[in-house]
């Protein structure tokens, strides 16, 4: 998605990569297209990336707070985070599944904590909108009992929790704020 933004803008574009992989993401923002000096400034191409380590809900609230405090807007938030494993319940410091940090809490965190900034992209008449992109629709019934799924784990449990927190999140969100809100399927 990052691309095809940086593509559709001729590179006129602010684009952050997060993630935990610095030299893929090096690799995707080398093929991203590139401003000439005839641009002015404000419209140049800039690209980076931040490290963040997803599982962890304390530095998605390090990055987001850093971003924050950076940034005087952002018009799209694009949460593709996931953490893929055969393995039971793996659990971070912070005694949640590293599936379901990933996810969802991270995805949501994030979002949550960015939302300030996208509401400034919209009041200035700014296109915004915030996507999760997993497994829209494919959700089931959830634990109420076991929403982290401490009790009775699997994997097939933790997917499907998952999407349905993700699709009630996109969808609990959208009244809250002036923005479009989306949980997209991912093949």
């Amino acid at each position: 998605m990052a691309e095809q933004l940086a593509k559709q803008t001729n590179g006129r574009a602010h684009i952050i990569l997060l993630g935990r992989n610095e030299e893929a993401a090096n690799k995707i923002i080398a093929g991203f297209p590139k401003t000439d000096s005839s641009v002015p400034e404000h419209e140049a191409s800039k690209y980076s990336f931040v490290k963040v380590d997803a599982t962890s809900m304390a530095q998605v609230r390090e990055v987001a707070a850093k971003l924050n405090g950076e940034l005087e807007k952002v018009n799209f938030i694009v949460a593709t985070t996931g953490f893929l494993t055969t393995r039971g319940r793996d659990e971070t410091s912070e005694g949640i599944d590293k599936k379901l940090a990933c996810n969802f809490y991270a995805r949501f965190r994030f979002i949550h904590d960015l939302a300030p900034l996208v509401e400034k992209a919209a009041e200035k008449g700014e296109t915004v909108g915030v996507a999760s992109v997993l497994a829209a629709g494919k959700g089931g019934p959830v634990e109420l009992d076991d929403l982290g799924l401490v009790k009775d784990f699997t994997l097939g449990k933790a997917a499907s929790h998952a999407s349905t927190y993700n699709d009630a999140a996109m969808e609990a969100s959208t009244p809250i704020l002036s923005t479009y809100f989306t949980h997209s399927f991912s093949v």
